[in-house]
């Protein structure tokens, strides 16, 4: 299911004809205990999120005729952004993208694939 070389372990994501607001992201989660006992199962679901490069799992995201808001810090190992679609920022700030660690247009058409980092700053 998802994406060609996806696998079960990854976030496959499709924005067809649609306007997200928000972050996508890898993350790292964290269980409110370090050590979780009998009496304590019930924290087993209770998790903290923390937006964090890709580990073991990657966040597979293809847009198709849509527009992505970047409200913070976001982590994908690949982005294809299709014609007719655009990645902004809220009103004042500005995203940038970088991939492995290199600073790259986003633009339409474009496939990037690796460490991918969307930063949204002031201005």
């Amino acid at each position: 299911m998802g994406a060609s070389g996806a696998s079960g372990k990854n976030l496959v994501l499709k924005l067809e004809n649609a306007n997200l607001i928000g972050v996508i992201t890898a993350s790292t989660a964290k269980h409110q205990k370090d050590a979780i006992g009998a009496e304590d199962y019930k924290l087993l679901g209770e998790v903290t999120n923390t937006p964090s490069a890709a580990v073991n799992n990657g966040v597979i995201l293809t847009m198709d005729k849509s527009t992505w808001t970047v409200t913070g810090t976001s982590y994908l190992t690949s982005l294809s952004i299709g014609e007719g679609s655009s990645i902004t920022a809220p009103e004042g700030s500005k995203v940038t993208l970088t991939v492995n660690g290199a600073a790259k247009p986003i633009k339409a058409g474009a496939t990037y694939k690796g460490n991918i980092v969307l930063t949204v700053t002031n201005g």
